[in-house]
């Protein structure tokens, strides 16, 4: 049986992520995969989500959040398929809020 992995959709407002990497450092573990989602887009240029390459980020959100620029190296742009992908590859998916 293969090792759990984890999905961390963070969905929360960059305004509200002080304890919120703390926490996910604490939690994370090898396999573990970040995807940044709906108001947690706000986030994309922090630097703390290096250290969680790649953080992947939904194509449209980047639109609707009106990021015109290229990404860093370390966030990986994915559409819908690559979102259903991402949690059908890890066994558990946690949404931060």
């Amino acid at each position: 049986m293969s090792a759990s992995t984890t999905l961390h959709v963070i969905a929360t407002p960059y305004r509200y992520w002080a304890g919120l990497v703390d926490q996910l450092k604490a939690l994370w573990q090898t396999g573990d995969a970040v995807l940044l989602l709906a108001e947690g887009v706000q986030g994309w240029q922090d630097n703390t989500l290096e250290g969680f390459a790649p953080v992947y980020i939904l194509d449209t959100d980047t639109l609707l959040a009106s990021i015109h620029s290229d990404l860093p190296q370390h966030l990986v742009s994915v559409d819908h398929q690559g979102w259903a992908d991402l949690v059908l590859n890890h066994t558990k998916c946690m949404t931060w809020r």
